[in-house]
């Protein structure tokens, strides 16, 4: 009986370690986390309203969106390139974002996803001072990637 018993709980055990969670349970979008600061100060900064739209595509991100003060943009992943523009308030400004595609397995349930490394960011400057990138690897992680100061 006393084997019989631990024979069953090493069967239940075993069984459970193999079964597989099928539900992906993790965020798979993969972002350009951007954040907008005050130059001045270096605080958070708040633009009355943003429209975002991808360059040569018909793709409306962001239409008049109020008071914000960071965007989320998706990138490519059949290309290596992309530019948006970005209109704050009444001013228009163009970034372009050079990246690499690279493949982020994020488990076996939820498999892998194509995140981004950045190489570099060009921008115009009618709104837009300056860039800094923060992190260079865009993952489904929720992390400020780059910084567009004013």
């Amino acid at each position: 009986m006393k084997y019989t018993i631990a024979f069953l709980l090493f069967i239940s055990v075993l069984y459970s370690s193999c079964t597989q969670d099928t539900t992906c349970r993790e965020n798979k979008d993969v972002r350009l986390h951007v954040d907008f600061i005050n130059q001045s100060n270096n605080s958070k900064l708040t633009v009355d309203s943003v429209t975002v739209f991808g360059v040569g595509q018909d793709s409306l991100i962001y239409n008049s969106k109020k008071s914000v003060d960071k965007i989320l943009i998706p990138l490519n992943n059949a290309t290596e390139n992309c530019s948006f523009v970005i209109i704050f308030n009444d001013i228009t400004d163009t970034i372009n974002v050079k990246y690499t595609n690279i493949e982020y397995f994020m488990s076996y349930s939820c498999g892998v996803v194509m995140a981004h490394e950045i190489d570099t960011v060009t921008f115009t400057d009618n709104y837009i001072k300056e860039i800094i990138i923060k992190n260079r690897i865009i993952n489904p992680t929720d992390v400020q990637h780059i910084q567009i100061l004013h």
